[in-house]
């Protein structure tokens, strides 16, 4: 009994011996889950590698599901693969690591950038973020944002990914670049710029899945050339974020806008164009009644004026009526007259009968005086006045008419 007594206080001391050296990193060492840690033979003073620091001698783990194939000599071909590792007795029952005497666990930087916020606000935003660890997780994300891809037509856009990485190399992740998240982002970077010059600006505003699915696509295919260059696998691609730059805004606004201006400029136009055509069709329409209308005046009285003696007293009587005045004047004046049933001069010679004799005898012309011509002086005459309308007898001269202007409002000389 005692010595089960003294067996169980051994074995306890020896338990918390062995726990406190793993938490001082001599001989065990306690590692977190979903990390690793590289073991070398002599502790770094700083994460600058040229300023001292072990060989590699091991890696040590504590990823759920995952085991470590250290069969390939290069350290730098280890990979985790699925199964579980086996780290015997004493992990399991006190959760401490054999890492040997005289081994250390190297201190590594590692740079990220994190989708994120600050307390104090409210919009989220691409913030990278710098860790100095000797433990490194296994699993993480990567924020990449590409700020300036040139789209077909010449406008930028921004796009933001959210990808989750798996160290499946993990010395190639640590060791072999100084920042292996910005190689990746660089091969997001060039993936998206390929995408982008291929399709106008319109195509990514309009919301097109089919697009953005060409994206994400287009980042998982890096995953091959990722764990190449810097051991990372990609696992998992999130389309964050894809909205025109601060200067494609402002230009797409301004296009805007300038289409907008100059569609109210051609309504504007065609408005004005239409009410031109109506203006100019109704002056047509109404000179078309203008000039119906006097040529129904020409028709109806100035023609019938000519072929009608008795016409034009009417239309003086009419004028007298409506103007009180009435203007005459004879041919050759300066106004154009209007000949009015011009009477035919007096015939030649004699009008003979069926029989021969003459219908009117010619009187005899009496011989001619042979007294001296004296000169007379012709007084006015004191005959009264012609009719406007008549010709006087055995006098060819004609009588014309001119209508006086307008002188009453609202009535016109017909």
């Amino acid at each position: 009994m005692f010595a089960l007594l003294l067996l169980l206080i051994v074995s306890g001391a020896l338990a918390i011996g062995i726990r406190e050296l793993a938490r001082r990193r001599i001989l065990w060492v306690f590692v977190p889950t979903n990390t690793f840690a590289l073991v070398t033979t002599e502790q770094n003073p700083d994460v600058d590698l040229t300023k001292g620091g072990g060989r590699l001698a091991s890696v040590v783990h504590s990823i759920p599901g995952k085991k470590l194939n250290m069969s390939n000599s290069d350290p730098m071909e280890w990979f985790f693969e699925d199964g579980n590792e086996s780290h015997g007795l004493l992990n399991h029952l006190l959760g401490v690591q054999w890492i040997g005497p005289f081994r250390y666990l190297q201190e590594n930087i590692i740079k990220s950038f994190r989708y994120t916020r600050d307390a104090q606000q409210t919009e989220l935003s691409v913030r990278p973020k710098e860790s100095k660890t000797r433990f490194v997780f296994y699993t993480s994300e990567q924020a990449v944002e590409v700020k300036s891809a040139e789209t077909k037509d010449i406008f930028e856009i921004k796009v933001v990914f959210n990808i989750i990485l798996a160290n499946m190399f993990p010395v190639r992740a640590v060791l072999k670049v100084a920042d292996s998240n910005a190689v990746l982002s660089q091969l997001v970077e060039a993936e998206t710029l390929i995408i982008a010059g291929a399709h106008d600006i319109k195509d990514f505003l309009s919301g097109n899945a089919t697009l953005k699915n060409d994206l994400v696509v287009a980042v998982k295919n890096t995953r091959s050339v990722a764990q190449r260059q810097v051991g990372t696998d990609i696992l998992e691609v999130n389309l964050l974020g894809l909205d025109p730059t601060d200067k494609t805004r402002t230009v797409l606004e301004l296009k805007s806008v300038t289409e907008l201006e100059n569609a109210a400029l051609i309504a504007r136009a065609e408005a004005e164009k239409r009410r031109r055509i109506i203006e100019a069709q109704g002056r047509k329409e109404a000179q078309i009644l203008i000039t119906d209308g006097d040529a129904d005046r020409v028709q109806r009285v100035t023609l019938e004026i000519g072929r009608n003696p008795g016409a034009i007293t009417v239309n003086g009587q009419e004028a007298y009526r409506y103007n009180g005045t009435v203007t005459t004047f004879a041919p050759g004046g300066k106004e154009l007259g209007l000949v009015i049933n011009p009477v035919p001069p007096a015939p030649a010679g004699p009008i003979l009968n069926p029989s021969g004799s003459p219908a009117n005898p010619v009187a005899p012309v009496p011989p001619a005086s042979s007294a001296p011509a004296t000169a007379q002086t012709v007084a006015p005459s004191t005959t009264p006045a012609t009719p406007a309308n008549q010709a006087p007898a055995g006098n060819p001269m004609s009588v014309t008419f001119t209508p006086p202007q307008q002188t009453r409002k609202g009535r016109r000389n017909p």
